[in-house]
């Protein structure tokens, strides 16, 4: 684990699945597991912290300002709160991108579970009665 100062997301990220963070094993966007050391965890977008966030962000009169070379993640109070993360504090995170491309469907509908956006919950919790049914009804056919 590595230790983080937390801040709060820009407005435009509020419904957003993407958490910002600056860390070198982070290039360009993927998808994380990201837990903290309270045992909690939730899988969301990671997006690594360039200079053009930072301007955005400092030049933000809401925020307070990102230092350079400074360990920061910013996150939405939906997910602060999943994990229990409090903002403008340090705390200990793990990152952990996906590595395997055989889980990458599972764990894309793992965020969809969580993501801020109602509507997108909604869709994966769908998908998820569209597969069941789907397999009861092969199973139904393959009976007969």
């Amino acid at each position: 684990m590595k230790s983080y100062r937390v801040l709060a997301s820009l407005k435009e990220d509020i419904n957003s699945s993407t958490i910002w963070v600056r860390n070198d094993l982070i290039k360009g966007r993927t998808l994380a597991k990201l837990s903290s050391d309270n045992g909690k965890s939730v899988w969301v977008e990671i997006q690594a912290i360039d200079t053009n966030y930072t301007k955005n962000y400092n030049n933000n009169p809401n925020t307070k300002n990102i230092q350079n070379n400074e360990q920061v993640i910013t996150v939405n109070e939906w997910y602060r709160n999943i994990i229990g993360l409090s903002k403008n504090q340090t705390h200990n995170l793990e990152i952990k991108p996906i590595r395997c491309s055989f889980l990458f469907p599972l764990r894309q509908m793992q965020a969809a579970l969580k993501h801020p956006d109602s509507s997108i919950r909604i869709c994966a919790d769908l998908a998820i009665v569209s597969v069941f049914l789907g397999l009861l009804g092969l199973a139904i056919g393959l009976i007969k």
